[in-house]
């Protein structure tokens, strides 16, 4: 399923990223400067998004990690989130991105 390109204006954000546990990439989206239009995802953003990497490895349901990641495109500002059921229990499904 895709997001509605609403949801990306009125929280201000140029992608989202989810993750399985296993660091594998299960949706993820992207849209232009002016939130109008999907794009693909920036070049080499995936690259810095590794299984084991810090963005991704969130062992707890309250687990997040923030930060500056450099990309050819430029530098950019992301913060992951653990995945967890509706009731913040264990065990953390995923990252959020």
């Amino acid at each position: 399923s895709t997001l509605a390109l609403s949801s990306f204006q009125s929280i201000k954000i140029d992608f989202i990223l989810f993750f399985d546990r296993k660091g594998k990439l299960v949706h993820g989206m992207a849209v232009n400067a002016d939130r109008s239009d999907t794009i693909p995802l920036p070049d080499g953003l995936l690259d810095q998004l590794t299984p084991g990497s810090k963005l991704l490895n969130l062992p707890n349901v309250d687990s997040q990690q923030q930060g500056l990641i450099s990309i050819p495109s430029g530098i950019i500002m992301v913060a992951s989130h653990a995945i967890a059921d509706s009731n913040l229990k264990g065990p953390v499904r995923g990252s959020l991105v």
